[in-house]
């Protein structure tokens, strides 16, 4: 009987404690599930944080992203007043942007991207940018027209300069063979290392019909028979000049005379008021 008994009372510990076990397992799954429902309620109610991307707005600017170089000297404030505005739209930026093409200006979205160019390449605004503080450096400082001893590239202090010595150091500026300069005389129109050579050999493209004369471009006219010149110079252009415009008749930056020199560029005038179009070279970007 004592044995009944107490087997008895082992399988009825066994069974209460297999009962407990069950209960603290039940317990815990249920509290795991309420922890997993209140984390996701929690997540599918986050605030949205998506935001309307702002607005592009445009600026008139010079080639090199940043506030333009002016000189409102002999001109209307109103010439340069687009380039105190912020443009909403491409197609009034452009507008404004062309009526100013002869300074070089260009047109760049709030991203500091350049959305317009109305020179053919950005190395041609450049030119047109140079050529404008520099022509109004020669004005503002009394240079002189001359066959200067010294590069004005390299060297101002003499303030004396020629058409093409002008041309080379707006190259200059503008970053066309910032290396190799000659520090004496600069790159003439006529002889061995002139102005012509150097833009070939810096990849400008040659251009033969003036009509299809773009801003920037360098324009060679005239000849030089009746130079005292040796005679195998004698067939290299008279004159060179930077247009700033398009066509036969447009802007040009100059520096051929002292009246030039003096004077508020760019001027407007034709072409052929300086000799005969013999061909011109456009920069080209690569």
């Amino acid at each position: 009987m004592k044995k009944i008994f107490s087997l008895l009372l082992l399988i009825s510990v066994i069974m209460t404690v297999c009962a407990c076990a069950e209960s603290e397992n039940g317990t815990s799954d249920t509290a795991t599930d309420e922890m997993t429902d209140e984390i996701t309620v929690s997540d599918d109610t986050s605030p949205a944080t998506d935001e309307e991307p702002d607005a592009v707005t445009y600026r008139i600017l010079s080639p090199y992203g940043k506030e333009p170089y002016t000189d409102a000297k002999g001109k209307n404030d109103r010439e340069l007043s687009p380039l105190k505005k912020t443009y909403g739209d491409i197609d009034s930026a452009k507008a404004a942007a062309d009526k100013l093409l002869h300074y070089g200006f260009v047109v760049y979205d709030s991203q500091g991207n350049i959305a317009y160019n109305p020179c053919p390449t950005l190395k041609a605004s450049k030119i047109l940018y140079h050529a404008k503080i520099n022509a109004d450096h020669m004005r503002d400082n009394g240079y002189k027209y001359g066959d200067a001893s010294k590069n004005p590239a390299l060297d101002k202090t003499e303030r004396i300069v020629s058409c093409d010595r002008f041309v080379g150091w707006t190259l200059y500026d503008a970053g066309v063979n910032t290396k190799r300069q000659p520090t004496t005389k600069g790159y003439p129109l006529h002889g061995g290392g002139n102005l012509e050579s150097l833009l070939k050999n810096y990849g400008f493209t040659k251009i033969t019909d003036v009509n299809d004369v773009k801003p920037g471009d360098i324009i060679f006219v005239g000849d030089s028979q009746t130079l005292a010149v040796p005679a195998d110079w004698k067939s290299y252009p008279r004159h060179v000049f930077i247009s700033a415009g398009e066509g036969e008749r447009s802007y040009r930056y100059d520096a051929g005379s002292d009246q030039r020199i003096q004077s508020t560029q760019p001027s407007f005038e034709n072409i052929a008021s300086s000799g005969a179009f013999r061909f011109a070279y456009r920069a080209n970007d690569n």
